[in-house]
This record gives structure tokens, C-alpha cells and sequence, in this order.
């Protein structure tokens, strides 16, 4: 479409045996407008249908998610309707109390060690009955046999129901079970429980005689006294998961379908269940490779049989019951992606036309604008140069736009009146000519006179100008000197302040490195030997132990001056991320006061609450903070109060630093971080506040530190960009503030 436009727009004609393409700055103007308009287009549709999808492929997601929640409480809910009705049918002891507490009599007179060959004699004989003898009919043909097969029929879910005593052994059943003796099932052992009494829920299993999938309940039978008698089983089919599962179908071609705990699925909606036990339907494969703690996933897969893409989300039942026996029901739901998305495609259609239509009107309107504004002018000024080259010096251009081109008009009319006082025409100049010769020779001397006074008048008057200019020159140089200069010395006070510093950096970096190349080393050696005299010496030679231990005093404050150098001149690279400042200042407290220095000291916390995130290495401010708080308490001598703050402050105007000021990271009306920490301690005098951020500047005497700690923590706060400052009286305590910036992300953490 722009290449069409530049070419409809360009018109031919012959001018001066040449063919020219006229219409040249609008044929331009209208193909990169045309051209702009398009890309436009294909990127607002581009991005308008690829938004579209992810917010739709997001809500499809979010909806899915919602039926699975609702599936899984059903099934949650379904499973625990049935232990409490299994429950409360057994729980009437006026029902099968008698009965069972006969059974658990009978053994009474059996001695306990031929307890096992009885029941394996009554398990033979169990089974090679038929179904009318009298072994058989006394627990499947009585009232309670009877009361059990129309608490099936009512059910209809249940295929077997049958009740133990207390040994194991049958007492009454729905119908013939394989086995008479069940102490030794896994059901009966979890049931019973050693006379505990708990709930059983089996996992799912595909029952071969009956052709479907079942799940074994079982609950403890309590007589008057609370005391386990015996034991209920019933045998569930999984019908009841069948019609739950199909209610939940979205669209033509999404489903629901219910999973087991080893990927076997039990049943799809819209279909009775899934008698295949080998089957591995490719929804599991998705499911077991995302597989985590998380109670929902949603996932997009590849359907081997059909190419399509389906979005599927899945979740796992959460009943207590069924978690405390290890058995894990997964539900999901899926839907093809060409459904969800049938009609997305009309969308960026409509956006397209609709855009294009508005495109098409803006790109004639800045096209007329074009040629009306800047097209005609240049039309006008190339016709009147036309007009002044055919000799036409009378012609005035006249043109009010009020930018550049009226400019540049301006300055062709005043050409054009130089040019008619200067020019005269042909005859004119021949006239002037012919009487110049006329009088050349009677004023051939005087000219000669006058012409050397002129050029000596010339030449005086160019050395006044020259002059003139030369001393202008040199006033305002002198200006602009004065001002460079004051410029200059500042920036030397700036720049002097700044060297004195790296200097110092500098210095103690060499120093650093010097000491622990040539003392450490030697000072390990040392404390070895003292180490070794240590055992050789009796106990009786206290004062020689004496010296000793200041040897090793003295050796290990070396060490530790040793070490603060090196934390003083390296530089090593901050590892950001976003930290709740309260949770780093918790931290620092909770290390610092380990320090006996701590014993007698109060700690006062005014954190504030829900302070947004920043971005900090979290190892390195704990630094600042804990040799803050140890300065702190040392000034203190085991008594007093130390109060540690942190608030979010707008700044009205940008921070001012006794300490860093010479660079500010702040703008006013920027909200930042603030962290105090206040003691009431000795105090700082005035003139050593600027100091003591300095290396090796200490008051604490010989058994204090070296004098590095606070330049480490002046090092660290601006290596994160941030402001320390501090703020002492005599006698009253110490307050030293650290402003921080917060973190981008994560504001309403």
C-alpha cells in the first residue's frame, strides 16, 4: 500500500529535456506516513490478539481451577458422608452389642496359643462349605444378615457389607465373604487398631469378580463402655465417583476425569467407569511430571492422537480420612485450546478496521497539514528566485508562517534591495565612465593625495577598531576568567576533600595488604610457640602464665586490627535483593547481644509495620547494624537504653549528610527508608563527629578496636547508595540515622 501511494503520486514532465518526477516532498511525506500508519497497524493487532490470548488462556486457567476446587470438595465431602453414616449405623449397641460380644465369649474357654490353629480350621471349613450349611447360614441367613442386605439396597453403592468381632473371626455378613478369619487382613489390623479403634479407607482397586473399581471403609464397633468389640467392613463401588465426575464437563470437547494415586483412572465425565486397569491416559504423564506440594497446577500439553493443544489443571482430594491411610485421589479438567479460543480471531479483525479507518483520516489530515504549512511556502520561495534570476528585481516575496521559512523570506527581500541599490544598469555605468576620463587627468595629483590620506585614515581607523575589539575581548575574557576561576576553586576544595579520602583508602589498602602478607603470618607462628609453652609449663609458674596470656592478648587485638584493615580496603561485589528491613534488624539485634557488653543493656523496639521491601545485601547491612549496636552499648558500660527505629519518610527536600553529603542519591518528594538507632549513652564532642567515621580515629583506648568499624559501615551504606548520618550531645546519647531507598518491586509486599 506505500509503494502504491509513492507511485500514484508522482506525476512526469518534460522540463528543460529532462524527465523530472514532480510532487517530490509530498510523494515522500505520503509514503512514510503510509508506510509509519501500517507498522503501526501490524504491531496494535499483533499485540491486541497475543494480550487477548494470555488473558484468556489466564482465565481459562483460573475457571478451571474453580471446577476442580469444586470437584475435589465433593468427593472430600462424598467420602466423609460415608464414614459418618457407617458410623452412626454400627453406633446403636442395643443392635449388634449382643450378638458380637457371643462371638468374642465363645473364645474365652480356648486356650490363646490354639486360638491360631482354630481359626485356621474354621477358615478351611469356611471355604469348602456351600452356601446352605449351617456354618454359612448362621452369619449370612439371620435377622442381621438380613438388617445388612437392605442397608445395601438402600445404598446402592455398596457390594458387600460384613462385621468381626473383636478376634477377627465372622460374625454376620451380607453374603458369603472368601475368608472367615480376617484378623489378618490389612483393613481388619488398621481398624482394630490393638483395641484403639480408627477409621480405614483402602486406595482404589479394580475388582476382577465384580468387573469395576472399589474402595474398602472400615470403622470400629464400640459396646457401652466405649470398648472396641468388633469390626464393620464395607465394600464401596465406584459408581458414586462415576456420577459425581460426569456433572463436570465444559464445552465440546473438555472432560473431567479422576485419577488414582498410581495414575490408573477410575472415571471421565460423560462415560461409566473405566474397566481398563493398564490403561495410562496421557493427562497422568502431565500430571506426574509437574507432580509437587502444591494443592493446584495447571499445565499446557500436546495430545498424541489428535496434535491438538489442551489446557489442563489439577488438584488432589484433601479428606482427612483418606490422607491418614496414604491414599491420594487426583482430579483434573482439560479442554482444547481451539475451542477456548474460536472466537478470538473476530477480535483484532474489528481492531484492525476500526484502526485502519482512524490511520487513513490521520494520515490525510497531517498530509494537508504537510503541504499547506510547509509544501507552499517552498513553492512561493522557489517561484521568486525563478524571478529574481530573470532579472526581475522588483519582486517581494510575502509570506507570514512565523517559523524558520519566514525567516528565510526576510532575508531573500533584503538580498533583493542590496541588490537594486548596488546594481546600476549598462548605460549608467558607461556615462559614469566616460566622465571619470573626462576629469582623470585634471585631478590626477589631488586623486594621488587624497587616495594616500585615505589609506592612512583606513589604516587608523582599522587599528582603532582593532584596538576597540581587543580590549572588549579582553573584558569579557576577564569575566569569564573570574568565573572559571571560582568554578575551578571549588571543584579543587571538592576534588582536594575527595583525594584526601582516597588517599587514606588508598594507604590502608596498601597497609593492608603489606600487614597481612608480612605480620599475620609471623603472629600465627607466634601464637603456636605460646601455645606449645602453655603445656610445658608446671602449674605452678602462674606468672609465667600470666605473661603469656598478654601474649596472646596482645597477638589476637593484632589479628583483629589485621582483619578490620582487610574488611576496610576491599571492595567486593553487593549481592541485592529485596529484604524486610524489620526482619534484618531482628537478626542484627539477636547476634549483637550475644556480647556481654549486652548484660545491662535495654533494647527498645519502634519497627514499623507493613514498611515496604528494599533492595540490600542483607550479610552486609547486618555488618553496619551489629557494629552500630556494639558502639552503641560500649558507650553505654552495661547500662541504659538503646532504641532501634525504622519508618517510610517522604523527603520534603533532598537529604542533607554531615558525613557523605558530596554525593546525593535522593530527590525531594521521594519516599525513603529510614533507620535509626538512638542510645543514651556518653556522647560524641562536636568536633570529633566528622572523625569517626574516619579509619584508625578511635576513643576507646588500647583495649579498644583499631578505628575501622564505622568507616566499614560508611563504605557498605554508600556502596548501596544510601545516606549515614549522626547526630551526638555530651552527657545525653548518641543518634545515628541511615536512609535507604526502597525497592521498585514488591511495594505492596
Amino acid at each position: 500500500m506505500a509503494m502504491g501511494a509513492f507511485g500514484m503520486t508522482g506525476i512526469y514532465n518534460k522540463e528543460k529535456v529532462k524527465m523530472r518526477l514532480l510532487g517530490g516532498f509530498r510523494r515522500k511525506f505520503l509514503f512514510f506516513t503510509v508506510l509509519f500508519s501500517l507498522a503501526l497497524l501490524v504491531a496494535s493487532a499483533l499485540i491486541s490478539y497475543l494480550s487477548g490470548a494470555s488473558i484468556l488462556r489466564k482465565t481459562t486457567f483460573k475457571n478451571q481451577q474453580a471446577i476442580v476446587q469444586l470437584m475435589v470438595n465433593s468427593i472430600g465431602e462424598m467420602v466423609d458422608s460415608e464414614v459418618k453414616e457407617l458410623e452412626g449405623y454400627v453406633a446403636s449397641p442395643s443392635i449388634w452389642e449382643a450378638v458380637i460380644n457371643d462371638a468374642n465369649l465363645q473364645y474365652s474357654t480356648i486356650p490363646v496359643k490354639d486360638l491360631p490353629e482354630y481359626f485356621a480350621k474354621k477358615d478351611k471349613e469356611w471355604e469348602e462349605s456351600p452356601l446352605d450349611s449351617p456354618i454359612v447360614n448362621k452369619c449370612i441367613n439371620t435377622l442381621l444378615s438380613l438388617r445388612l442386605k437392605n442397608f445395601i439396597e438402600t445404598k446402592g453403592d455398596i457390594t458387600e457389607i460384613s462385621i468381626t468381632d473383636r478376634y477377627g473371626a465372622l460374625v454376620v455378613a451380607s453374603k458369603k465373604t472368601s475368608n472367615f478369619y480376617q484378623a489378618d487382613e490389612k483393613w481388619w489390623q488398621k481398624t482394630f487398631d490393638g483395641g484403639k479403634g480408627s477409621i480405614f479407607i483402602s486406595e482404589t482397586d479394580f475388582d476382577e469378580s465384580s468387573n469395576t473399581w472399589s474402595i474398602v471403609l472400615s470403622v470400629p464397633v464400640y459396646g457401652k463402655d466405649a470398648e472396641v468389640i468388633g469390626v464393620c467392613k464395607a465394600v464401596y463401588n465406584a459408581l458414586r465417583f462415576s456420577g459425581l465426575v460426569s456433572k463436570f464437563k465444559i464445552g465440546s470437547t473438555g472432560r473431567a476425569i479422576l485419577f488414582d494415586n498410581n495414575g490408573k483412572p477410575i472415571c471421565q465425565s460423560g462415560h461409566k467407569l473405566i474397566k481398563n486397569k493398564s490403561l495410562i491416559l496421557p493427562e497422568w504423564k502431565v500430571i506426574k511430571e509437574a507432580q509437587s506440594k502444591e494443592t493446584f497446577r495447571s499445565n499446557a500439553y500436546v495430545r498424541q492422537d489428535t496434535g491438538n493443544v489442551f489446557l489442563i489443571s489439577w488438584a488432589a482430594v484433601l479428606q482427612k480420612d483418606l490422607l491418614q491411610q496414604g491414599v491420594k485421589l487426583i482430579a483434573c479438567v482439560e479442554q482444547d485450546v481451539k475451542e477456548i479460543t474460536a472466537g478470538q480471531g473476530f477480535i483484532p479483525l474489528s481492531y484492525f478496521v476500526v484502526l485502519f479507518a482512524v490511520l487513513v483520516i490521520l494520515s490525510m489530515y497531517f498530509s494537508f497539514l504537510f503541504i499547506r504549512l510547509l509544501i507552499r511556502p517552498i513553492e512561493k520561495m522557489r517561484l521568486g528566485m525563478h524571478e529574481v534570476a530573470s532579472g526581475n528585481l522588483s519582486y517581494y516575496l510575502n509570506l507570514k508562517s512565523g517559523d524558520e521559512l519566514e525567516d528565510l523570506v526576510d532575508s531573500f527581500n533584503a538580498m533583493i534591495d542590496k541588490l537594486r541599490k548596488t546594481l546600476v544598469s549598462k548605460n549608467a555605468l558607461i556615462m559614469e565612465v566616460a566622465e571619470r576620463k573626462q576629469i582623470e587627468s585634471m585631478f590626477e595629483e589631488s586623486k594621488n593625495k587624497l587616495e594616500k590620506q585615505a589609506q592612512e585614515l583606513s589604516t587608523q581607523l582599522k587599528e582603532t577598531e582593532k584596538t576597540h575589539e581587543v580590549m572588549m575581548s579582553m573584558l569579557e575574557d576577564n569575566n569569564i576568567i573570574r568565573e572559571a576561576l571560582e568554578k575551578s576553586l571549588t571543584e579543587l576544595k571538592q576534588a582536594q576533600e575527595m583525594m584526601v579520602q582516597v588517599a587514606k583508602l588508598g594507604a590502608v589498602g596498601q597497609l593492608a595488604s603489606g600487614v597481612a602478607h608480612e605480620v599475620k603470618n609471623p603472629l600465627g607462628i607466634i601464637l603456636q610457640g605460646i601455645n606449645y609453652l602453655e603445656h610445658k609449663i608446671p602449674d605452678t609458674e602462674k606468672d609465667v602464665r600470666e605473661v603469656l596470656d598478654m601474649i596472646k592478648d596482645g597477638i589476637n587485638r593484632a589479628d583483629r586490627i589485621i582483619n578490620g584493615l582487610l574488611d576496610f580496603s576491599k571492595s567486593t561485589k553487593l549481592e541485592l535483593n529485596p529484604e524486610d528491613i524489620n526482619a534484618v534488624l531482628e537478626s542484627s539485634i539477636n547476634l549483637a547481644q550475644v556480647s556481654t557488653r549486652f548484660s545491662g543493656v535495654q533494647i527498645v523496639k519502634e519497627m514499623g509495620r507493613h514498611i515496604p521491601k528494599t533492595k540490600i545485601d542483607k550479610n552486609k547491612m547486618e555488618q553496619v547494624f551489629i557494629n552500630i549496636l556494639v558502639n552503641a552499648a560500649q558507650a553505654m558500660d552495661n547500662k541504659g537504653k538503646i532504641t532501634v527505629r525504622s519508618y517510610v519518610k517522604k523527603l520534603e527536600k533532598t537529604r542533607d549528610s554531615l558525613i557523605n553529603s558530596e554525593v546525593d542519591y535522593f530527590n525531594a518528594g521521594e519516599e525513603v527508608l529510614i533507620v535509626e538507632v538512638e542510645d543514651t549513652g556518653t556522647g560524641i564532642p562536636e568536633e570529633n563527629l566528622k572523625k569517626i567515621f574516619e579509619a584508625f580515629f578511635s576513643t576507646k583506648g588500647p583495649k579498644g578496636g583499631a578505628g575501622l568499624g564505622l568507616g566499614i559501615c560508611l563504605n557498605i551504606v554508600n556502596m548501596h547508595k544510601g545516606l549515614i548520618d549522626v547526630e551526638s550531645q555530651v552527657g545525653k546519647g548518641t543518634k545515628i540515622t541511615i536512609t535507604l531507598k526502597l525497592a521498585t518491586e514488591g511495594r505492596n509486599a
